[in-house]
């Protein structure tokens, strides 16, 4: 699937948890669960409909039984972005 930009989103196994995805193509492997995303992708983690984590790059996977996402970028290319927000301390 091709948009501006192709998006996804799909429900964790965490309480109220959700990921959202999206690229300039979307592809869909149902039997393995495997989400791929080219072009200017962006996967987003929720949870409480709070960012946990959010991850950018040229090329990313996301396998929606694991919860496992991958960067995949080639020599030359764009840098992947990764950011991960800290739980809260209970001071």
């Amino acid at each position: 699937m091709k948009g501006s930009p192709a998006v996804f989103q799909t429900r964790r196994t965490v309480e109220d948890g959700w990921v959202k995805g999206q690229a300039s193509e979307l592809d869909y492997d149902e039997r393995n669960s495997m989400f791929l995303l080219k072009g200017n992708a962006r996967l987003v983690r929720l949870e409480n409909g709070k960012i946990k984590e959010e991850v950018s790059g040229d090329e990313l996977s996301y396998n929606s039984d694991s919860e496992i996402y991958k960067a995949i970028t080639e020599p030359g290319e764009t840098r992947t972005r990764m950011t991960v927000i800290p739980k809260p301390s209970n001071e």
